[in-house]
């Protein structure tokens, strides 16, 4: 099982040169509950990884939970499946 640490840095790695698959729950979450995509960056940037990463058996890869804040204080967490091998994040839901 990777390390929080690491996965947050693969997390990085990936937001800025792999794949991206936002899906549907994610994004009605995400304009319902009124958050940006300046806000989903700040979190993956500034964020800390919750908890140690849990292999997701029935997608195959890593379900990770990301606490941040937003730019007025508001704590705010994403939830993600990552796929190591292919360089995929899958953005799953976020909330505050």
């Amino acid at each position: 099982m990777p390390s929080r640490d690491a996965m947050l840095q693969a997390i990085r790695r990936i937001w800025e040169e792999g794949t991206l698959i936002t899906g549907q729950h994610f994004g009605e979450r995400q304009d319902g509950r009124g958050f940006s995509h300046a806000t989903l960056l700040r979190v993956l940037e500034n964020g800390v990884v919750a908890a140690d990463p849990v292999w997701n058996e029935q997608h195959g890869n890593w379900s990770v939970t990301i606490h941040g804040t937003s730019v007025d204080g508001e704590t705010v967490t994403v939830v993600l499946g990552v796929d190591l091998e292919g360089s995929v994040l899958h953005l799953v839901t976020i909330y505050g």
